[in-house]
């Protein structure tokens, strides 16, 4: 499927959930269901703010690894919607998609 398709597809709600889980990434998928309760939204609909907020505000790290990403992917689309998203979850101070701070655990931080 092309980015654009999948994009298209995420402004219905039965679509959406049906290109969100052919991403393959149930994290991912857990992580949008939370946000998107927690911000009183359906998942298809933060998904295309969260897609939206990556095109407006990613900055040229983000567009670099996305690039990279993309680079390495079997599937391009899905990579890109992927990475967008979880870039996306990340600035929300979603806990599912953090990355850990081992020293930070380490010193009990």
């Amino acid at each position: 499927m092309l980015l654009g398709d999948m994009l298209a597809a995420l402004g219905d709600e039965t679509e959406a959930a049906s290109t969100l889980m052919a991403l393959g990434d149930l994290k991912l998928m857990v992580a949008l269901d939370g946000a998107a309760h927690r911000a009183g939204e359906t998942t298809a609909s933060y998904a295309v703010r969260a897609v939206r907020r990556f095109a407006d505000q990613a900055d040229d790290d983000a567009w670099l690894d996305l690039m990279g990403a993309l680079e390495r992917a079997d599937d391009p689309a899905a990579a890109c919607l992927g990475r967008m998203l979880a870039w996306s979850l990340r600035r929300d101070g979603e806990p599912a998609t953090r990355r850990c701070n081992h020293t930070a655990v380490s010193r009990g931080e």
